[in-house]
């Protein structure tokens, strides 16, 4: 029963990894088809915290007794595409 069930917590932890991924990338895509129509009233604040949020994340996942390879790999493609936005938007604005 053990085994079944750290089965399913890792297909659930990959798909959530999944799905988490996939609204990183629609983010980024969002923000970027709104070119000058960009509101830095909640972006320009949330962005950051996202950030943060995500190095906060890896740093859990790397600490775990056994390294939460899902959680780590997610929350990575979130500061990739953060940091694309920030050069996106000094190249652009």
């Amino acid at each position: 029963l053990t085994n079944i069930m750290e089965r399913i917590f890792s297909i659930l932890a990959w798909l959530a990894s999944a799905i988490t991924m996939y609204i990183n990338v629609s983010y980024f895509f969002c923000i970027v088809g709104r070119g000058l129509y960009f509101d830095y009233g909640l972006e320009s604040f949330m962005l950051p915290l996202i950030f943060i949020n995500n190095i906060l994340w890896i740093g859990y996942g790397f600490t775990k007794p056994k390294k939460d390879w899902p959680l780590i790999i997610a929350n990575t493609s979130g500061i990739i595409i953060i940091l694309l936005l920030f050069i996106y938007f000094i190249a652009f604005f």
